[in-house]
C-alpha cells in the first residue's frame, strides 16, 4: 500500500489467480474424502470476493494523490515514534481529507472503516 502503482499490480494478479490442487496433495490433516474442484472454488468464493472488492476500493482511493498523501500522514501518525509522528490535527486533518474522497468515491476506505 506504501507504493499504490505496485499494489495495483500486485491486486490485478491476486484476481487472475486461479488455485489449482495438484493429483495427489496432501493437505496435512485429515479428510474424509476430497471434494470436486468446483466445489473447493465455491467454498472460498464468498471469502475471494469480499477480499477483492475491499482491497479494490482501497487500491482505487490510493490512486489519488490528495488521499494518499492523506492516508501516508494517517499511517505515520499511527506508526512512527512520537518525536516522528505528525502532529494530531495533522492526522485529524488528514482523516477528513479521506473520509471527504471516500465519500465522493462511494468507496469505504480507511476513514469510513475507522469511524465504525
Amino acid at each position: 500500500m506504501a507504493e499504490p502503482k505496485v499494489f495495483a499490480k500486485v491486486l490485478a494478479r491476486v484476481r487472475s489467480w486461479r488455485p489449482e490442487v495438484p493429483n495427489g496433495y496432501l493437505p496435512g490433516w485429515e479428510f474424509s474424502q476430497k471434494e470436486s474442484p468446483k466445489k473447493a472454488e465455491a467454498s472460498i468464493q464468498d471469502g475471494r470476493t469480499k477480499f477483492l472488492d475491499g482491497m479494490g476500493g482501497i487500491c482505487t482511493l490510493l490512486q489519488d494523490d490528495a488521499y494518499f498523501a492523506a492516508f501516508k500522514i494517517a499511517q505515520d501518525y499511527n506508526l512512527k515514534p512520537r518525536a516522528e509522528k505528525p502532529t494530531k490535527e495533522a492526522f485529524d486533518a488528514a482523516m477528513k481529507m479521506m473520509e471527504r474522497i471516500e465519500s465522493e468515491k462511494g468507496i469505504q476506505g480507511v476513514a469510513t472503516k475507522t469511524k465504525k
